[in-house]
């Protein structure tokens, strides 16, 4: 199965929706990383209307399977920037996140946009862990530490995250088309 990959989320149109640009857009409604929940600070525009989320997407990539990473990049705020960056230079009391998103793509033979990948399909939030790379290396970071230039205001950073999922069956909403939805399994039950 081929990966489901998104990695031309454009930021200027996740930040400032145009209905008149055709390019897709990606935004996380909700994270908390360990006990830490981001705050749903951003006050945005999708194609669905008025959107609060913690972070505006650059990528997303999956590859279809049930214990598959899903890995992540997106723009945070400067406070979310902040309370991430502490998190990285103190031992975290857990490696589970919480997580939610949705990603829009224009489809060019009814010029509409719709809503590509949802994840969960059901329910409030992903259950996950961060991955490691290695045994120790967690795959959460800061790539850098300068604000973005794509997007100046709001002042925002680059995140990325990879998670596995936890240990409990989940589905994510994957619609190649408008009105083709599939929904894929994301994680095994352990009873």
């Amino acid at each position: 199965m081929p990966d489901i990959v998104f990695d031309s989320l454009h930021l200027e149109q996740g930040f400032n929706f145009r209905q008149d640009v055709q390019d897709a857009a990606g935004w996380l409604t909700s994270l908390t990383i360990g006990t830490q929940q981001l705050a749903a600070d951003l006050a945005l525009k999708s194609p669905n209307g008025a959107l609060q989320a913690v972070a505006v997407m650059r990528y997303f990539k999956w590859s279809g399977g049930v214990t598959d990473p899903i890995e992540l990049k997106a723009n945070i705020s400067t406070p979310n920037r902040n309370m991430v960056w502490s998190m990285l230079h103190a031992a975290l009391p857990s490696t589970s996140v919480q997580f939610s998103f949705q990603i829009t793509y224009f489809d060019q033979q009814s010029a509409t946009f719709y809503t590509a990948m949802l994840g969960p399909s059901q329910g409030t939030s992903l259950n996950a862990r961060i991955a490691k790379e290695g045994k120790q290396k967690l795959e959460l970071s800061l790539p850098s530490s300068l604000a973005s230039e794509t997007v100046k205001s709001p002042q925002n950073y680059e995140m990325e995250l990879t998670v596995m999922p936890a240990a409990q069956q989940q589905s994510l909403t994957w619609r190649y088309a408008p009105g083709s939805a599939l929904i894929k399994q994301w994680g095994i039950a352990v009873a």
